[in-house]
């Protein structure tokens, strides 16, 4: 081969050569892309509030619960025994009179016992007791006061424990509970405004419900008001107010 043919080759190889050198580096070039910096990430830490609600509903009175008891002394538990078995049938005859069914009258006591006195520091023997108490829970409050009046015709019975109370309170409870929940409710969202917080929801709930009724001081020796012969002049009255069903709650809610 021609000197000046192999010049012309090397020539064209070297043209080649740095064509695809320089076709390499455009395409490496082109495949770099910048990177940005990437940005902190934010953590949030939940937090807790544990806050107190009450709830109270007021509510009348539908049910009336009392005790009346009988106690007779006599020489012999037989006799005294007779004498109670009296006074306790008058007294039952009158319940049911005002409509107070048996299952509304209940026997929670019945007692036999010797009495005795002390005369300077001797003991003697009074006699054999016998007495008997019974629960009874009347409906009609309107009627109350009248068959106060008229137990009083039995002498020598002592009625006592009078309580007013309402017989149904679930739907009081019920209700006494939902409005404690919003208080506290309430109380836990003014804190997670005050911190820009929002709530999620409650973690853990505490509930200590409670119901007052009004007992009233009613303990009455009913032979003082009146005896067979005579009535008292002024009726009874016995207002039964009202009554609170209250429900507090603690709890606990979550926060972000």
């Amino acid at each position: 081969m021609k000197k000046s043919n192999i010049l012309i080759v090397f020539a064209v190889l070297a043209l080649l050569l740095a064509s695809c050198a320089t076709s390499n580096k455009v395409e490496t070039v082109n495949t770099v892309q910048a990177v940005e910096p990437a940005e902190p990430e934010v953590v949030v830490t939940p937090c807790q509030v544990s806050v107190n609600g009450n709830g109270s509903v007021a509510l009348k009175a539908d049910v009336v619960t009392f005790q009346i008891y009988v106690s007779e002394t006599a020489k012999t538990t037989g006799a005294a025994q007779q004498l109670t078995n009296e006074k306790i049938s008058a007294v039952l005859d009158i319940l049911r009179a005002f409509g107070i069914t048996d299952e509304n009258i209940k026997t929670t006591g019945l007692n036999f016992n010797t009495e005795y006195w002390w005369n300077d520091g001797v003991q003697i023997k009074k006699g054999e007791s016998v007495s008997q108490s019974i629960y009874v829970k009347m409906k009609n409050l309107e009627s109350f006061p009248v068959l106060v009046d008229t137990l009083s015709t039995v002498s020598g019975i002592t009625l006592s424990g009078v309580s007013f109370d309402v017989e149904d309170k679930s739907a009081a409870v019920a209700k006494a509970r939902e409005l404690a929940y919003q208080d506290a409710y309430n109380k836990a969202l003014a804190y997670a405004n005050q911190a820009g917080l929002t709530i999620v929801g409650p973690t853990l709930i505490n509930e200590d419900s409670y119901y007052s009724n009004n007992s009233v001081r009613f303990d009455m020796a009913l032979a003082t008001m009146a005896t067979a012969d005579e009535k008292s002049s002024i009726s009874t009255e016995a207002p039964s107010g009202l009554l609170n069903v209250s429900v507090n709650v603690s709890v606990t809610f979550l926060m972000y």
